[in-house]
């Protein structure tokens, strides 16, 4: 019962591997007239968010926000897709619907 045990600290070692490598994933979005970019890494944590200057100054407040909403949105579903990959990548399986594991 107790002889797979030995493999459990290998396990914990390659789980905190993969955590550290999805931590270091970084992706960038931008609306298309380049008024909003973000950058989030592969938690979803949003690491930066720019303004451009010129543009925004002639956007209606409504305009601004829906922008950065979008840009989010994509953002994520960028961030997402890069998880996706790289644990494809680290573990050799095909981790379609198995993302919500990982949050």
């Amino acid at each position: 019962m107790f002889e797979n045990l030995g493999n459990m600290g290998q396990m914990m070692s390659q789980v905190q591997k993969i955590q550290q490598e999805i931590e270091k994933l970084t992706v960038e979005a931008a609306s298309p007239d380049a008024a909003v970019s973000v950058v989030m890494n592969g938690k979803q944590d949003v690491v930066s968010v720019s303004l451009n200057p010129k543009v925004v100054s002639t956007l209606e407040v409504s305009q601004l926000e829906n922008r950065l909403t979008e840009v989010l949105n994509v953002a994520k579903e960028k961030s997402r897709a890069a998880v996706k990959e790289k644990l494809s990548q680290l573990t050799g399986l095909d981790i379609n619907g198995m993302m919500n594991l990982f949050g």
